[in-house]
């Protein structure tokens, strides 16, 4: 490896993963890594290290082509499962800001919330949404604001199912940053739209 160039790479990191920052023994479903080293966008060397071949707990496959999927979220919602002591008998609706590509929204729906109104405004993982729609779902394509009308959002390129209304230190980290208006409501206009 020492022919790679590593300085010039837009963004890199080291695993292992210091178990105080991530644990990944706890999670049932890790089954192994995936290492890819690239070389000015160009795939070089790629090796899969497999430790274990479970099959995650979820049936639901989200439809996406999208490379950063919330990994994070997806954690949190069904391996630590956070949000189980909510009551989730008397929530019979929810709205979902920055709904990506419809996880949470479809967890909400897997408790049984009756109306799931789901908002993302950044396009790419909006189509995916919209895949990803239960029945019970509206999805929107507002930001949800202060005020109606519209915003500057912005998004990088290698972490597209994410936007910002401003520019990050964090975000510069993920490539090229591009700039979007998206239209928005205010929680007032949306409760009264749905």
């Amino acid at each position: 490896f020492t022919t790679l160039d590593f300085k010039s790479c837009d963004n890199w990191f080291i695993i292992p993963t210091p178990k105080n920052v991530f644990d990944f023994s706890t999670i049932e479903s890790f089954n192994g890594l995936l290492i890819q080293f690239y070389s000015q966008k160009e795939l070089v060397f790629e090796k899969e290290l497999r430790f274990r071949n479970n099959k995650p707990k979820l049936n639901k496959i989200f439809k996406t082509d999208i490379h950063d999927f919330p990994f994070f979220n997806f954690y949190e919602m069904y391996h630590l499962e956070m949000y189980s002591n909510l009551d989730w008998k008397n929530i019979k609706t929810v709205i979902d800001c920055g709904a990506s590509i419809g996880l949470f929204s479809y967890y909400c729906y897997t408790k049984g919330v009756s109306n799931i109104i789901s908002l993302e405004p950044n396009p790419k993982p909006f189509q995916y949404l919209l895949e990803n729609k239960t029945n019970n779902q509206t999805c929107d394509s507002n930001a949800i604001s202060i005020s109606d009308g519209s915003l500057q959002l912005f998004q990088a390129d290698h972490n597209s199912i994410v936007s910002s209304y401003k520019v990050t230190p964090y975000m510069k980290d993920f490539g090229e940053i591009h700039e979007f208006v998206a239209p928005c409501l205010s929680l007032e206009s949306i409760l009264n739209k749905y």
